[in-house]
């Protein structure tokens, strides 16, 4: 069987650093790891209980997502090594919560921006530059679920703002 993931990051990754392993590995992922990575979250998202969710505290919901997408790593008949195992659960819970293969360029503190012109080609400025990144989206699909994913939060904090501005100012109501 061929390996899941051609790039192994260090073990010693965790939440603040993981994301700098993540994305400079991301190239050696191949397309049987992006695969199963789809089928966990299709499972997960097809076993969870929103509803029970809605009711939690932000952080318990990701523990509670965290341990569901845990078990079902678990219960993969694909063999994967410990990092791999974190890594795909970061991964899971980057798409359910965050904007997907974008996050770990979202947590990069040296880009200044990201330029996505296509599900295999994304770019990131660095002190003026752009450089192309190994982050790749599985397919058209999944980078317009991100996309559209970006414009609900965009949408909603700008409303969020409006009415923010529209209570302290009524003039900003014209």
């Amino acid at each position: 069987m061929p390996a899941v993931l051609d790039t192994i990051a260090k073990p010693s990754e965790n939440r603040e650093t993981g994301w700098v392993n993540r994305l400079f590995t991301r190239e050696g992922y191949t397309p049987e790891y992006q695969e199963l990575k789809f089928t966990l979250h299709r499972k997960l998202l097809d076993r969870i209980n929103l509803e029970a969710l809605s009711s939690m505290a932000g952080d318990r919901v990701r523990a509670e997502i965290r341990a569901a997408v845990a078990k079902l790593v678990e219960e993969e008949k694909t063999p994967l090594s410990l990092v791999e195992k974190d890594r795909v659960i970061e991964e899971i819970l980057d798409e359910v919560f965050g904007l997907g293969p974008l996050e770990p360029l979202l947590q990069d503190p040296t880009v200044s921006d990201i330029l996505v012109t296509g599900p295999k080609l994304v770019y990131v400025e660095r002190g003026g530059k752009l450089y192309r990144t190994p982050v790749e989206f599985k397919d058209d699909a999944h980078l317009l679920r991100i996309i559209e994913k970006w414009f609900r939060a965009w949408a909603a904090a700008w409303t969020n703002r409006r009415r923010w501005s529209m209570r302290v100012c009524p003039t900003a109501r014209a």
